[in-house]
């Protein structure tokens, strides 16, 4: 059932002219709606003068806009979007008996075909007494959106709920599932068969692969279904083929709000999985297979090598590499290299900063801060002092990252 306030985000008609004051149910193809027909609709003192009769034409235009609830509920486009579905046609429209006070109109639309921005809808409208009239209608898009193919930018077989919001741009392929209280951002692509449960916001340009299942709800034996908890994706990421990506949960002592919140620019190729209440930066590459347990933290432009496997709460920093299958039980500092299982940290991540811009002589720091925690023997509280020491006496990024790093996290450091 949808109620006039969610009419409201999903038409952009208003008093007095929208006419549709509740959906009863809904499928992809079919629409039943109501409209409550009172003494006191704003035509009736002209239409007619002692014998209130609605006017056809009004009865048409309700019948439209029962469509047009239709076209929204399959596409997921809604009108703050900017696009306006007009009357293209009508045919074999017929009226059988006056609709006046005290009637119901109860309107049943079906989707006969789409053909680009061209939608053909049909059904009857009833009232209490029997049948009130037929007639099948077709709509297109304003004259600004023609052409663009906003509409088909959706398959027919996709399913997409009535409370999804999707921008225009978005195209959506074969048999994707697109959940309650899904946002999509605009220029995304959801392939074929991909899976999205809400609540879930997905920003830009982002690209979603077969088989994908993104904000379902977490494994975590304490998640509820009805938990206010979600995903937050940012803008162009590639999410590759059998990626599982759940949301948050909710846990007293967590500051995330309930969520699972990935940022922007990241590629996820297949298989990766992304438990709940994780933290993912920017630029990250998770190769195939790879996994995050819960409340796991990558920091920027890490890159996890092939079945990489992350224990619960640890903490990867920025610019951090793990080789092929490492098991990683231990949080590992930014710019490190890690590898085995368990992960030890055995070098700096050299090759990798190279490629970003790092100067010699700020590898050459990092190699140093990497000595003083894996090669002293010093106790890690000295560490820690010395690493703040050099970070608060310099203006060097990297060494504030490092200190602050190890001023954090639930984990020993994976030695």
């Amino acid at each position: 059932m949808i109620e006039a306030r969610d009419i409201l985000k999903m038409l952009p008609h208003r008093y007095p002219f929208l006419l549709v004051d509740r959906v009863l149910s809904h499928t992809n193809d079919e629409l039943v709606a109501i409209k409550n027909v009172t003494f006191n609709e704003p035509f009736f003192p002209g239409h007619f003068p002692g014998e209130p009769t609605m006017p056809g034409v009004l009865m048409l235009e309700a019948m439209a806009q029962a469509c047009g609830l239709l076209a929204v509920i399959r596409s997921g486009v809604r009108s703050d979007s900017g696009l306006i579905l007009y009357f293209a046609g009508i045919d074999n429209a017929r009226f059988k008996r006056p609709v006046i006070p005290g009637d119901q109109l109860r309107f049943e639309v079906q989707l006969v075909k789409q053909k680009r921005d061209i939608w053909k809808f049909t059904g009857p409208g009833r009232q209490r007494s029997g049948l009130l009239r037929r007639a099948d209608v077709c709509a297109a898009p304003s004259r600004q959106d023609a052409g663009r193919g906003l509409m088909s930018r959706i398959h027919p077989t996709a399913i997409v709920d009535s409370s999804a919001e999707i921008d225009a741009s978005v195209e959506v392929r074969a048999y994707a599932v697109i959940g309650p209280k899904v946002v999509i951002g605009a220029d995304s692509v959801i392939h074929s068969h991909a899976v999205l449960d809400g609540p879930m916001t997905l920003g830009a340009r982002n690209e979603v692969y077969s088989f994908a299942s993104i904000g379902a709800l977490s494994q975590d034996i304490s998640a509820k279904r009805d938990d206010p908890t979600g995903t937050v994706i940012g803008d162009d990421n590639v999410i590759r083929e059998y990626v599982s990506i759940q949301r948050g949960t909710l846990k007293e002592w967590d500051t995330k709000q309930g969520q699972t919140r990935i940022g922007s620019r990241n590629l996820i190729m297949n298989y990766c999985h992304i438990a709940h209440d994780c933290v993912l930066g920017n630029d990250i590459i998770m190769a195939n297979n790879a996994s995050l347990a819960g409340h796991v933290e990558l920091g920027d432009f890490v890159g996890l090598g092939g079945y990489t496997l992350v224990y619960q709460f640890c903490r990867i920093g920025a610019h951090a590499f793990t080789a092929f299958s490492a098991g990683v039980d231990g949080d590992i500092p930014p710019f490190m290299l890690a590898h085995g299982n368990p992960a030890k940290v055995r070098t700096v991540n050299k090759t990798g900063l190279k490629r970003r811009g790092f100067s010699a002589e700020q590898i050459e720091g990092i190699e140093d801060v990497f000595k003083r925690i894996y090669r002293s023997g010093a106790p890690m509280a000295d560490v820690r002092a010395q690493i703040a020491a050099l970070a608060a006496a310099g203006d060097d990024a990297a060494m504030t990252a490092i200190a602050s790093f190890l001023e954090g996290g639930k984990r020993p450091l994976a030695r």
